[in-house]
């Protein structure tokens, strides 16, 4: 069967490599799919410089039950010889307003432009552009990248689609429990995962990749950098934000009347479920609900905030002002005169502070009356002595445009370059948009006149129409000077780095005396007008107006003098002043306990603010949720591959720590630069909102799966559990994360000579005693903690009860191990192979004292590389290894539990009745013989002897055998895999358990498949994990902390409310049954302990039932069962697997 699996490989790895050609083009092979590309110009060049490849999918088209849903990722996985034509444009994604036939659900899709001669492994610099539209219009096709990169050369551009309006942007709290908010910035999200997959094909580089967007499009760019409050690692390396184009953000109840309105008008109000409705209604009723929503701004369908763990967890301009947002090279800025595209008049139309109130602040219906005020004040009054302002409409365009657009790109500059970043520039675009200043030259550089220089003299209009006008020669001077501004950002991270002596320096933006920016505007025919120049004093003074009204509650707003000349270090002093004014409402004194972030708990040593608004949105929710807090030092430099060091508790920080987010993932596996972290050792805590100091409530801790592989804890299901257990409203539940891979399971003895071995098991030890610590600051008691984990996660509880022998206390009492996946342990020449192509690959010796030190001054990224470069030959390179008798792991767990080294708790452990099928790395067909059988066997456990073999063979009967319990040998090795690996280590902890004196021992069985696993996949049966996905909101998780949530149907969810009954109440009093009813019906089985009073063994089963109730129930554990783990618990076997 191995022969077969390598012949598929090499089969596979030449059809994938091969250079495909076409009549229609040239093509580019993404492995699952071949395009054919366009080498005709815009001006109808035959065979140009540039090949376009138009209309390529990056996502399953979101139709149907995917309407109103996070995008699903394509099936990368297929292979196929088939050209696809990729030389024209696809369609538009609906508009509004909008038109039956123009405008398609099926509008996911990216556009290409590379130069003729880019290859795969060319690497150049990518630039991808996000359209605007005010997230309700527009399309790719009116912004062509083809200029950039005939012009630069060297680079890949590439532009997006994504929802738009009603389809890509309703909101309310029905779709975001049956669905996701925001799916326009997911889609987003999705194209530029898609492009760092693929892109490379294309002659791109993945680790080089710039986006640019203008208006909505700008906006966009915020919040791609804001996008999960800057804990997830971004797909780009730099942006371009042109007038940023957000707010305001609708509130709650705007959100929820626009939703109503829109299903009563499609006909779904009345609809027993809703959104079903809502995904069954045709394209026509749909365009018919777009074209009926009222006119009024709190109609509209714009990003809202969803919440901690969302994609949007709070406004942009906070989520910026806490810290909250990732860390990127920067350009910003607006036209000179956006103010008047959206100032509400003409310039006739403005003549007393009056209309300034009506018609500029029409936008922001809920600013108040003084608020207004005082923004009057703030842009004086042409008639007051000094005023900038020459008239009424001067004053009103200044104000609309710099609360819209110049302060969102200043602020995130500010902020950018405070955090150290160093290739930050600003700009202001001063050169009108041709067309339509001869339309309304009062308009001057109005909003857009940027894109008219970039993108070919383009404007657009209604329903993605849009026009390309000829440039004039001083026109097509300031054109080429912008493009190679902006494509030389894209290659360098510096916008004048092509030291073209014809062009202005652009300088960098700087927190000094003077703020400077580089002014684009039109010249003469040979030369364009553009400068440098330091931005005005007046106008530092009003940039924070627009970011939270509670600073104009302070009466020290600064008051500039309007005739005064600038000093030296007066825009500094002014700009500090700005800072403090803005610090206030986020930076508090302790003994106040108060913010208008969150709800607070203070440690003693530092404080946190935490988050209450819930998964779908809502806000002041039962639960708040504190994440991203720190219980060790940051492992990295001289602390890499030490066992974790406690934080400095005794010092107290008289700051509180914005709490409101998830912390960074650690390293995965496979890894990617920008996906995880070293600093990643954090844990979340989830509190009753009523929870208090002294309340002692018990605490659930979840380890979370793949110690050696990928995923972290970051998911919402411990919010969803607090939130949905009705039945057990008092209790706190606890995540955290742990070294992984590499970082966490590097074995050797340079290690264990110079570091710590097993430090990713560390790390859950030193999260637990933080726990031990602090908890009860949160309101839980540190004396009934109760640890859960499944597979890895199990395994890792299992090594939590053994570790150290069982000789020091435990920071917890009970503990949940679910599936667990342990072994077989690696042997020390293995151990020490690895250690050693770890070293060569990052480029360190492999031996000696410097070995380590090496180790620990490589970059990140030459962690990375080694970590996707190893050799692939073993199941697992890193994973907990033996260290001997001091060691937190001092035997093998099996021995350990054999001899009654380990501390006893209270216990539930089970297995998913299909975990087997799950590890048997094929399919039913594949297992025709007892061959196969073996085979399969000795891929896991290689040190199996053949005597062993036999053994198992027997005991394991083929189907061909009288009376054997097995119809096929598919089913025969899925039970050998499952009784190895997962069920009998939970049957020996069980006895071992039962046997040193513990009363409370449970056994479970999980026999309910995940839905969606088993709908790709229905011969796995309940496969491994099912019952994470019942138990945490129908998750799965994915490569690189990815996940997903399936909403439940009604059996499914009665399912899930009585297991997380029976999981939380075992917390609390040590018996899973000691609640009222997990389900509407009484009729949920009592879960009996694992010993029965005839002292014969029996376990819960898990099994969906109908809409009113479940099908679990107790069962009696068969002889033949517990025969079969006896003899793989034995000690001679035991040696042999290495568990």
């Amino acid at each position: 069967m191995k022969t077969l699996f390598v012949l598929l490989a090499v089969h596979l790895a030449y059809a994938v490599n091969v250079s495909p050609t076409s009549s229609l083009g040239p093509v580019v092979n993404l492995g699952y799919a071949l395009y054919a590309g366009n080498t005709t110009s815009p001006a109808g060049l035959e065979d140009g410089p540039v090949v376009f490849y138009g209309n390529i999918p990056y996502a399953q088209p979101p139709v149907g039950d995917l309407r109103w849903r996070a995008p699903r990722m394509l099936n990368e996985e297929t292979q196929t010889s088939q050209v696809v034509d990729a030389r024209g444009w696809g369609p538009p994604c609906l508009q509004h307003p909008a038109m039956v036939g123009i405008g398609s659900e099926d509008c996911l899709k990216v556009n290409v432009w590379k130069p003729r001669t880019a290859s795969e492994g060319d690497a150049l610099p990518v630039a991808v552009y996000i359209h605007g539209g005010g997230f309700n219009a527009n399309s790719p096709q009116g912004f062509p990248l083809y200029d950039w990169v005939e012009q630069r050369g060297k680079l890949v551009g590439v532009s997006i689609t994504y929802r738009l309006g009603l389809l890509g942007f309703l909101g309310g709290s029905l779709l975001a429990t049956d669905g996701d908010l925001n799916v326009g910035l997911l889609d987003q999200r999705s194209a530029l995962e898609w492009i760092q997959r693929h892109i490379s094909k294309f002659g791109g580089d993945p680790n080089d990749v710039t986006i640019y967007g203008e208006s909505a499009g700008g906006a966009s760019m915020v919040m791609q950098v804001t996008a999960y409050g800057g804990t997830r690692p971004v797909p780009f390396k730099r942006v371009v934000a042109q007038s940023i184009g957000f707010g305001p953000t609708l509130t709650e109840t705007e959100v929820e009347t626009a939703f109503l309105h829109a299903s009563k008008i499609i006909g779904c109000s009345s609809s027993d479920n809703v959104m079903s409705c809502l995904r069954r209604a045709s394209l026509g009723a749909l365009v018919s609900a777009i074209n009926s929503m009222p006119t009024n701004p709190s109609y509209q369908f714009s990003p809202v905030i969803e919440g901690p763990t969302g994609f949007l967890p709070g406004l942009p301009s906070r989520l910026i002002e806490s810290g909250n947002f990732s860390t990127v090279e920067f350009i910003g800025g607006h036209c000179a005169n956006d103010g008047r595209t959206f100032a509400g008049g003409a310039p006739e139309d403005f003549v007393t502070d009056s209309d300034i109130e009506r018609l500029v602040f029409s936008r922001w219906p809920a600013v108040s009356n003084a608020t207004m005020a005082k923004a009057l004040t703030l842009y004086p009054s042409p008639q007051i002595s000094g005023s900038p302002f020459a008239t009424q409409y001067d004053r009103a365009w200044t104000m609309a445009g710099e609360i819209v657009f110049t302060c969102m790109d200043w602020y995130l500059a500010e902020s950018l370059v405070s955090r150290g970043v160093k290739n930050v520039f600003s700009y202001s675009w001063d050169a009108p948009d041709t067309v339509l200043y001869n339309a309304k030259p009062y308009l001057g550089a109005m909003h857009t006149s940027d894109l008219y220089y970039l993108f070919s003299g383009t404007n657009t209009f209604g329903n993605a129409g849009n026009t390309f006008t000829p440039f004039n020669t001083s026109e097509a001077t300031l054109s080429r000077e912008a493009i190679k501004y902006w494509t030389a950002f894209a290659s360098t991270g510096d916008p004048s780095s092509d030291q073209d002596v014809h062009v202005p320096l652009w300088e960098k933006y700087v927190r000094s005396d003077a703020l400077r920016r580089m002014v684009l505007s039109r010249g003469n025919d040979t030369a364009t007008g553009s400068h440098m120049e330091t931005v005005p004093d007046d106008e530092i003074a009003r940039l924070f107006l627009s970011y939270d009204e509670s600073i104009l509650r302070y009466n020290n707003v600064p008051t500039m003098s309007w005739t005064t000349k600038r000093s030296p270090s007066s825009s500094r002093q002014v700009m500090d002043l700005l800072f403090f004014l803005v610090l206030i409402p986020s930076v508090f004194a302790l003994e106040n306990f108060t913010s208008n972030l969150g709800p607070i708990v203070d440690l003693g040593y530092t404080a946190f603010v935490g988050n209450d608004t819930s998964p779908s949105g809502i806000r002041h929710g039962p639960v708040i949720f504190f994440g991203g807090i720190p219980f060790a030092q940051p492992p990295v430099g001289a602390l890499r591959w030490r066992a974790p060091r406690s934080m400095d508790e005794y010092v107290v920080n008289h700051e509180i720590v914005d709490a409101r987010n998830w912390g960074p993932p650690c390293l995965q596996v496979p890894a990617m630069v920008g996906i995880g972290s070293e600093d990643c050792l954090t844990l979340n805590v989830w509190k009753p909102r009523n929870a208090n100091k002294g309340d002692a409530l018990p605490v659930a801790v979840y380890i979370h799966v793949g110690w050696g592989l990928l995923f972290q804890c970051k998911t919402n299901f411990l919010h969803k559990i607090m939130q949905k257990s009705d039945q057990n409203p008092s209790r706190l539940k606890v995540s955290h994360s742990y070294r992984l891979g590499i970082l966490g399971f590097l074995g050797g003895h340079l290690v264990a000579t110079d570091g710590d071995l097993n430090v990713g098991l560390l790390d859950q030890r030193a999260a637990l005693e933080w726990i031990q610590r602090h908890i009860d600051s949160f309101g839980g008691d540190p004396g009934n903690v109760t640890i859960y984990g499944e597979s890895a996660g199990g395994a890792s509880v299992m090594m939590q009860i053994t570790a150290y022998g069982g000789t020091r206390p435990l920071p917890f009492k009970r503990a949940v191990a679910q599936s667990i996946a342990f072994g077989p342990t690696r042997t020390d020449v293995e151990v020490e192979e690895t250690f050693s192509n770890v070293a060569q690959l990052i480029g360190c010796p492999s031996h000696g004292t410097n070995a380590l030190k090496c180790l620990r001054k490589a970059s990140l990224g030459a962690i990375v590389s080694a970590s996707n470069r190893l050799p692939t030959t073993e199941p697992s390179q890193f994973a907990p290894v033996v260290e001997g008798p001091a060691g937190f792991m001092p035997g093998l767990p099996t021995r350990l539990i054999a001899s009654g080294n380990f501390s006893p708790v209270e216990y539930i452990g089970g297995h998913c009745t299909g975990d087997g099928r799950t590890f048997t790395l094929g399919q039913p067909d594949d297992f025709q013989t007892d061959e196969d059988v073996k085979t399969l066997i000795l891929y896991w456990w290689p040190a199996l002897s053949n005597s062993t073999l036999r053994k198992v063979l027997k005991l394991y009967p083929s189907p061909d055998v009288p009376r054997s319990p097995f119809s096929t040998q598919w089913d025969r090795v899925s039970m050998i895999a499952r009784d190895i690996d997962f069920w009998c280590l939970n049957w020996f902890l069980a006895e071992k358990l039962t046997d040193s004196g513990v009363d409370n021992v449970y056994s479970y069985a999980w026999d309910a498949p995940d839905t969606v696993l088993y709908e790709a996949q229905p011969y796995l049966g309940a496969m491994h994990t099912s019952d994470v996905y019942y138990l945490f909101s129908g998750t799965n998780t994915f490569e690189n902390a990815g996940n997903t949530f399936t909403p439940f149907n009604t059996s499914e969810a009665i399912l899930a409310k009585e297991a997380i009954a029976y999981w939380t109440t075992f917390a609390s009093s040590g018996d899973p049954s000691s609640f009222e009813s997990a389900t509407s019906s009484p009729s949920s089985s009592s879960w009996e302990k694992y010993v029965t009073p005839n002292n014969t063994r029996q376990r819960m089963v898990f099994i969906r039932g109908n809409d009113t109730m479940t099908a679990s129930r107790m069962k009696s554990i068969t002889g033949a069962e517990i025969d079969r783990c006896k003899f793989w618990m034995s000690e001679d076997v035991i040696a042999e697997l290495r568990i």
